[in-house]
């Protein structure tokens, strides 16, 4: 028996590890959907053991996060909140489920009631940032990501999103400047590179937008769609490349428009 429980924590343990990893990247791959939903498995199966046991709740909520099923993560964020009104971050997570659920006004009061409970957490205002510019909200969203800023100088993701938030408003040189500053902080930070990327086009830096085009590229292998092909074709064929702009063209049309 005491056999059986330690391998039952071994396993818990080695599901936190990788949820950890996966929640940390900007993109997950649909193919792992499968692996994903196993381990969603693995938790109910802990939570049928103990139904009180918030841990496992957190990590289902946040793989069923991953596969985009934020009905289900809002299902499960709900009952950590039954359990533990005030459990760390719980308003937030709440937030970002009622954020792609498009229920903005209840995301802003939890990102809001998040900030009341740790003021001085950078992630709060970032996540906040994230809700108001779903609601087209972008002034808003640049203010909560230059406190973000102010609190952790080095956060790379801050600084991309307020990118993204001057890039809505069309101030493309400023984006520009927060997007070289989150890929000095991160070489590897696939969003900044495409955002960059759309921002170099706006400012008629071709050649800079298919170098970033293609860094994206280089960074998420599989991840192109026929947006990013037409992106491509677009800047090669404002630089008078017709030859290079019919060859992404023509790869774009193996997708499906979106």
């Amino acid at each position: 028996m005491k056999k059986i429980a330690t391998l039952i924590i071994l396993i818990l343990n080695f599901h936190l590890l990788i949820s950890q990893i996966q929640t940390s990247s900007y993109l997950i791959d649909s193919s792992n959907y499968a692996s994903i939903r196993n381990r969603i498995k693995d938790q109910t199966f802990f939570i049928t053991l103990d139904s009180t046991n918030i841990a496992a709740y957190q990590r289902r909520q946040e793989l069923e996060y991953q596969i985009m099923d934020y009905k289900a993560a809002l299902k499960d964020v709900n009952h950590i909140m039954s359990l533990s009104p005030k459990y760390t971050g719980v308003y937030g997570a709440r937030g970002m489920c009622y954020c792609f659920l498009k229920e903005y006004d209840k995301a802003l009061a939890d990102f809001d009631k998040q900030i009341e409970l740790e003021p001085n957490e950078a992630r709060n205002y970032l996540n906040r940032a994230f809700g108001k510019s779903e609601n087209k909200n972008f002034e808003g969203a640049i203010s909560d990501l230059s406190i973000a800023i102010s609190m952790n100088p080095t956060y790379a993701k801050a600084y991309c999103n307020r990118g993204f938030a001057k890039k809505e408003l069309e101030k493309y040189q400023e984006a520009m400047l927060d997007y070289n500053k989150a890929i000095e902080l991160n070489s590897a930070y696939t969003e900044a590179y495409m955002n960059r990327g759309y921002a170099n086009f706006m400012l008629h830096n071709y050649d800079a937008a298919i170098a970033d085009y293609t860094k994206f590229m280089e960074l998420a292998p599989g991840y192109g769609n026929y947006k990013f092909y037409e992106l491509v074709a677009q800047a090669y064929e404002k630089k008078g490349d017709k030859a290079n702009a019919k060859i992404y063209y023509d790869e774009a049309l193996k997708y499906p428009k979106e």
